[in-house]
């Protein structure tokens, strides 16, 4: 099956969010077709204002229609890597960080609020035991107990993500002997505010984790099936256009 591996000392982990990638997500669908759907309606709609349609292609506003949300997922995806790169150089203390970066400032007070204290960013994490590896965002100390964090720079926050986190959790339990006792998303908004979501403790670890093993196991069952590929941008855009068909 497609997807991310680490190669560690000759063996190929897969990835935790490409074991992830097996869960279904239809969400995805419904937020591509809204996108594709207010595409639509914004060009119709500068259409009418200009009270002709002599210039009007309908094959074109499909066409362009249909990679909007490529666009739109695109420059989200941009964003979320400057806003990881800002906070892991900032927790890093690397001496090009941009201090006025409004990801930096509003990481550094959601640090102060929370009184986090780094212990490593962008971490490689895995877990020889049960065979995968991910990078984990941050990972410190909040009033003496330690914590893994993942930043998420999306709309939404997805109860998917806690299964992230206990993979991350968990392997850094096995790498350093030392289980987190907090585990939590930092939603970082388009307003670049912060929030923390999904929070757990070690108590619910392990249920999580089984979950997690699971979807490891379905992931590992696809990976043996011939002809078996991840969802594709293609099957993608074709649940899209039957939805949007339907508008």
């Amino acid at each position: 099956m497609a997807g991310r591996y680490y190669t560690i000392d000759g063996r190929k982990f897969p990835s935790v969010t490409s074991i992830l990638n097996v869960l279904n997500k239809p969400q995805l669908v419904n937020w591509a077709v809204r996108i594709t759907r207010d595409f639509i309606k914004q060009e119709l709609f500068a259409f009418r204002h200009e009270d002709s349609l002599k210039d009007f292609d309908l094959d074109d506003l499909m066409e362009k229609s249909a990679k909007e949300h490529d666009r739109v997922r695109n420059a989200a995806a941009d964003r979320g890597i400057a806003v990881h790169s800002s906070i892991a150089s900032y927790v890093g203390a690397k001496s090009n960080i941009a201090h006025n970066d409004p990801a930096v400032i509003a990481f550094r007070e959601w640090q102060e609020s929370s009184q986090f204290v780094p212990i490593a960013s962008e971490r490689l994490v895995f877990s020889r035991e049960h065979g995968y590896a991910g990078t984990s965002d941050l990972i410190g100390m909040v009033n003496g107990k330690l914590a893994v964090f993942d930043i998420k720079t999306g709309r939404g926050i997805y109860p998917e993500y806690k299964l992230q986190l206990a993979a991350y959790a968990v392997a850094w339990g096995e790498m350093t002997g030392q289980l987190p006792e907090i585990c939590a998303n930092l939603h970082v908004r388009g307003d670049f505010t912060i929030t923390e979501a999904n929070a757990f403790t070690a108590a619910e670890l392990f249920p999580l984790f089984q979950t997690f093993l699971a979807a490891k196991r379905l992931f590992e069952w696809l990976s043996e099936q011939p002809n078996t590929t991840q969802r594709s941008p293609k099957r993608i855009n074709q649940k899209i256009a039957a939805s949007v068909s339907q508008i």
